[in-house]
């Protein structure tokens, strides 16, 4: 770093300030002396320093308050949370399984500090940027090298950048961030999105760079994971998923694998029935008993004190408008800075501004106010009296300015009237406080009516209601009635048209469900019997893969083993060897004939071309089997003449929906509304 900054500090620029170069080139003096020892006594001898992070600050010129939500409660040391507690803090590899609210991110937190004070150079990154404000983590991307927000297609490449990311941060940058190599413990936030071949891209350079054939290199790494919160959809496929990976069995075991069904947020631990409703909910063994008690628990009237989870395709609600009147505003550092011209520069303001965005600070990218207008509060705000409003109290808009907007609280509290500014969040490195990024936005969100991937992606807190009103036909990811459950405060929800969303095919992700169900059964038998699981494992199982029963106490090692070998088409209805599911869903690749107009399926289209009328009324004189108007419309798009010019891919959704296609053979499916 200081190789590239060197020349431009000659030249009298000010770039940082003398302070910061003073702290970073100690940096570089514990960074060199303590690269190749790894011992406790090494560790002794120097004692690590805070890691190196971002710092994010609230600007005071508004109004003060906490960068961060209100945390919940800590959670008990249950015997679970006790061994993983005590794994981690021996050495061990360590991954926490749970759905939200059983103190997942607690416990990373409380193992960080204490692994921290015993001296460990740790890391904390985490995935989502929303809980890595939380944790006061590093974001995943940067702290690898990748790209935010990047799909990774190849593990090759992944390696490729990671390993160059690696020399780079402990060689020129003078270790001025964390890396592969340098770190001691790695606490990772969010497993379930990372895609496998990240994280097999990891393993790879981590053994590399710290030479030790070992998982991930010998690195000591304690992660979380949300398998519930995956984005799927009822049509998603059942295999690339993170723990179906071959390496996924060496790299966390059983035996360090932690399953977490205690949940400690919103009173679910004190309510035995909704926490085993809960859990049912999860792995889709909900009773009728359980349907009624969530079905009519109690009369929700959708008022003013009531929250309703609901779908923007509705109509109802705008949740992202596409002109807002309050549109977040981002502030970057001036293109002309020198330091931007160097690689340090690059990688810096590119991992700060992949952090500095507003839904890593949990506020909003665009806002569409007006009078009379539900919100409520995304973070704590501290009145100039003393007073507070914590996150997540509701208010009613009465003014919208252009600096402030005037909200009254709702509820016991409706005689304040407050004037809300905009709040601003910097972003800066710990030692480079002269290039920094800002985001500012209202701290508001809309509260009357959410929609459920906001809810269950965690981007802004509860609204403090005793009303949840929740049309289950909104939902429609996998996981989405679960995870609501999860969040939602005891006895708060009525759900609506229940019936219909359990009636629907793949509403729970099976991958999930069976990896989970296995790990449960195994480590803690209680709460598999409260989430509905047989433990018996007399009964048959449906195999969702090949579309079969099989026997219970089989069923483990056949899904294994049924999920890498075959695959089931739906259209064909027949299962597919793995190895040519590629060359059979180009069959199924919907084509529309240019002649007459009609789409069908590439299977088809031999048997259509000897058949279609306007095909065969005008044919070209040099191919028998092109019409002339094809072929001079293909010529004018410069595409080859010797391809099939009469076929250009096309949707599924241009198929007919009302009635048996002749040409494809099924009846298509109808789509959700």
């Amino acid at each position: 770093f200081l190789y590239f900054i060197g020349p431009t500090m000659r030249r009298g620029a000010t770039l940082v300030s003398r302070r910061a170069l003073a702290s970073l080139t100690a940096t570089q003096r514990y960074s060199s002396a303590t690269a190749d020892t790894n011992s406790t006594d090494a560790v002794a001898e120097n004692p690590a320093p805070k890691s190196l992070s971002f710092v994010r600050t609230v600007d005071r010129a508004g109004f003060r308050t906490q960068l961060a939500l209100q945390q919940p409660a800590k959670p008990e040391r249950t015997r679970m949370i006790a061994a993983a507690e005590e794994r981690a803090l021996k050495g061990g590899n360590v991954l926490l399984v749970g759905p939200s609210g059983t103190g997942k991110r607690s416990l990373l937190a409380r193992v960080a500090a204490k692994l921290r004070g015993a001296g460990r150079k740790v890391a904390v990154v985490s995935s989502s940027g929303y809980s890595g404000m939380l944790l006061e983590a590093l974001p995943l991307a940067p702290f690898l090298g990748l790209k935010p927000n990047a799909e990774v297609l190849s593990t090759e490449t992944a390696m490729a950048s990671m390993a160059r990311h690696v020399r780079a941060v402990a060689g020129p940058f003078g270790g001025v961030m964390p890396c592969l190599r340098t770190v001691d413990v790695l606490v990772l936030h969010g497993l379930e999105a990372v895609s496998p071949h990240t994280l097999a891209a990891m393993d790879a350079v981590a053994r590399d760079e710290r030479g030790v054939d070992a998982p991930f290199g010998g690195l000591h790494v304690i992660a979380a994971a949300d398998f519930w919160r995956m984005e799927r959809s009822p049509a998603s496929p059942l295999v690339g998923n993170v723990f179906q990976m071959e390496k996924w069995p060496a790299l966390f075991p059983d035996d360090s694998v932690f399953p977490l069904s205690r949940f400690f947020r919103h009173d679910l631990a004190s309510d035995p029935d909704t926490s085993g409703r809960t859990l049912r909910a999860l792995f889709g063994n909900l009773t009728n008993e359980d349907i009624h008690a969530l079905s009519s628990e109690r009369d929700v009237a959708e008022g003013s004190g009531c929250v309703t989870v609901t779908d923007d395709r509705t109509g109802t609600i705008e949740w992202a408008p596409r002109f807002p009147k309050q549109p977040a505003m981002l502030a970057a550092p001036a293109k002309k800075l020198a330091i931007k011209q160097t690689a340090f520069g690059q990688y810096l303001c590119g991992a700060l501004a992949s952090i500095c965005t507003p839904e890593c600070v949990g506020l909003s990218r665009r806002l569409h106010f007006v009078e009379g207008d539900r919100v409520a509060f995304a973070h704590t705000m501290q009145r100039s009296d003393g007073e507070s409003v914590a996150a997540g109290t509701c208010a009613t808009v009465i003014q919208v300015s252009e600096h402030f907007i005037t909200v009254r609280l709702v509820g016991a509290r409706s005689h304040e009237v407050l004037s809300v500014p905009r709040m601003r969040v910097t972003v800066h490195h710990e030692l480079l406080r002269d290039i920094t990024y800002s985001v500012t936005q209202f701290p508001l969100y809309y509260s009357h009516k959410l929609h459920p991937r906001l809810l269950v992606g965690e981007r802004h807190p509860l609204p403090l209601v005793d009303d949840w009103h929740v049309d289950a036909r909104n939902l429609t990811s996998t996981g989405d009635l679960g995870n609501i459950l999860a969040l939602l405060p005891r006895s708060a929800g009525v759900f609506s048209h229940l019936p219909e969303y359990l009636r629907r095919d793949g509403f729970i992700y099976a991958p999930a469900a069976v990896y989970q169900e296995r790990l449960l059964r195994n480590r803690d038998p209680e709460a598999a019997a409260a989430a509905g699981i047989d433990l018996t494992l007399k009964e048959e199982r449906w195999c969702r893969n090949c579309k079969s029963h099989i026997r219970g106490e089989d069923f483990a090692a056949h899904w294994d083993a049924c999920t890498h070998s075959v695959r089931w088409c739906a259209d064909c209805s027949v299962t597919v060897p793995a190895e040519k599911w590629e060359a059979h869903c180009e069959k199924h690749t919907i084509v529309l004939c240019l002649d007459c107009g009609r789409p069908l399926e590439w299977r088809y289209w031999e048997q259509h071309r000897k058949l279609c009328g306007p095909m065969l009324r005008e044919l070209s004189a040099d191919n028998e089997h092109l019409p002339a108007t094809t072929r001079t419309t293909a010529l004018e798009a410069s595409i080859d003449r010797t391809d099939l010019h009469t076929v250009k891919a096309i949707t599924r959704s241009m198929l007919p929906r009302r009635h048996t296609d002749v040409d494809t053979g099924h009846r298509a499916r109808s789509t959700i509304n």
